[in-house]
């Protein structure tokens, strides 16, 4: 299979290029805001580097286009504030996509990208890891829930990469972070959770532009509460989902001890082959749009942390 890629903004398109390549399929196109680090990459990959996303795609009449083939699918991994337009363009081509966490910044946009029809994947890796959907089963009936994202913030404030604390184009930490425990949630227990409350705070970073702590308190349905908490503010890197029932509890974390060296892109990366070959959803549209439509909600209820809140005392 051939792949576009259309933004490099996160490392992860690199990671992915490793992998389909080792694979054997290749990379045909990529396009990124700076042509020098779209010729880097486009060198170490064996891309032709596009002046514009629709060339990258092979769309007819786009300015800068290439000799490239039209790709068999689309990676998007540009700022999440231009997620919509570019997937758009691919998506309207027929062309499937993966698009990078988090899909769209609104959910109008989102459903925008389900109803045009051609099937994509969105969202964190780790909802595809072996586990995940299992953890509530043999519980019982499922009484609480507790989905936990350690992240560090640092990397994100230095130049070149602090978009992604900005609230204009990732939605900040608590939406750029978040989606991992939302993720988790909805691969695990559904797409249907309304936030009852959000709060945020800057208790370590005093430059981040938006927060680095995060809580959210959801309540499905069925009236099961589950709690999300983003952890910005240490270096430290866990996620984890823990289901409590009435027979027991599932617990799914990352990195886990007991799965050393797990394979954390190989899996997405394959449900999205997958969704290639068949032309087919691979997760429910419903479940990728949840995500969205929840963290646009906790957003719209979690203001942006004052700038003195910024100081740690005993």
């Amino acid at each position: 299979m051939r792949f576009a890629v259309i933004g490099l903004a996160l490392s992860h398109p690199y990671a992915f290029a490793d992998i389909l390549t080792r694979w054997g399929h290749s990379i045909s196109a990529v396009w990124d805001y700076d042509p020098g680090r779209a010729a880097e990459f486009g060198a170490r990959f064996g891309a032709q580097v596009a002046a514009a996303p629709g060339a990258a795609l092979g769309l007819p009449g786009a300015p800068g286009a290439t000799s490239a083939p039209a790709p068999d699918g689309a990676i998007i991994t540009s700022y999440t504030s231009d997620h919509f337009a570019h997937a758009r363009l691919a998506l309207q081509a027929g062309i499937p996509c993966y698009i990078d966490k988090l899909l769209t910044l609104t959910p109008a946009e989102a459903e925008v990208l389900v109803a045009i029809g051609t099937p994509f994947l969105t969202g964190s890796a780790l909802r595809f890891m072996p586990g995940v959907t299992e953890t509530a089963l043999g519980i019982g009936r499922p009484l609480t829930a507790r989905a936990e994202v350690y992240h560090g913030l640092s990397s994100y404030l230095q130049s070149g990469n602090t978009w992604q604390d900005d609230p204009a184009r990732s939605g900040g930490v608590l939406m750029n972070m978040g989606i991992h425990a939302i993720d988790l949630l909805v691969a695990a227990l559904g797409p249907h959770w309304a936030v009852a409350a959000a709060e945020t705070a800057r208790r370590v970073h005093p430059n981040a532009l938006s927060e680095d702590q995060a809580a959210v308190l959801l309540r499905n349905k069925e009236g099961l509460l589950a709690t999300v908490q983003v952890v910005s503010s240490t270096e430290r890197h866990h996620y984890a989902l823990t289901v409590t029932g009435t027979e027991g509890d599932g617990h799914w974390q990352y990195p886990d001890p007991a799965r050393p060296g797990a394979d954390v892109y190989g899996p997405m990366l394959t449900a999205f082959a997958e969704t290639i070959r068949t032309r087919a959803w691979q997760v429910p549209p419903a479940d990728l749009l949840a995500p969205v439509r929840i963290l646009a909600s906790a957003r719209q209820a979690a203001a942006i942390p004052p700038k003195e809140e910024t100081t740690w005392t005993n």
